[in-house]
């Protein structure tokens, strides 16, 4: 078994792209994260678009028994 002998500059190098790839790495995760918040924040629009349609929905119905009150009182 042969052993190696290395320069000071090399274990350096050696240590600097480790820490590149370890760099790379962390911003790959990162930027994934980042796609799924942004994702989840546009869920949210939709969502607060859907709340919004609905609590229209819920209004408009109100509206409707309202006027379905008003109907049956003036039959009475």
């Amino acid at each position: 078994m042969a052993i190696k002998v290395v320069s000071r500059d090399e274990v350096n190098e050696y240590k600097l792209d480790s820490e590149i790839r370890q760099m790379k790495e962390m911003e790959v995760a990162m930027v994934a994260q980042m796609k799924e918040s942004l994702l989840c924040l546009t869920n949210l629009d939709y969502l607060h678009e859907i709340q919004n349609y609905i609590d229209d929905l819920i209004r408009e119905w109100g509206d409707r028994e309202l006027k379905t009150e008003d109907y049956e009182d003036d039959e009475d």
